[in-house]
């Protein structure tokens, strides 16, 4: 990976771009909402961890970081969720 790469992976914080696409409530340290990956009806099992960078939901598993989160929700390949994070 470059390091412009790197840096713009760095740079991105997973609250930020998880709530360009969820509303997201925050709960002590972290943030609840409903996964956008499946019909989700329970706010709580959709969870955005700021301190590690990182979201999972604990019924459909998803996981991953700022990028990661932009493939899937998206459907992009990772250098097109990088360009995105980049803007």
């Amino acid at each position: 990976m470059d390091f412009t790469t790197q840096r713009i992976l760095d740079a991105a914080r997973i609250e930020d771009v998880v709530a360009d696409f969820v509303e997201l409530t925050k709960k002590g340290p972290r943030y609840l909402g409903l996964c956008p990956f499946h019909d989700d009806h329970h706010l709580g099992s959709f969870v955005v961890y700021p301190r590690m960078n990182c979201f999972r939901c604990f019924t459909c598993d998803a996981k991953g970081d700022p990028a990661a989160f932009l493939m899937k929700h998206l459907n992009i390949s990772f250098p097109d969720a990088v360009r995105w994070l980049g803007k």
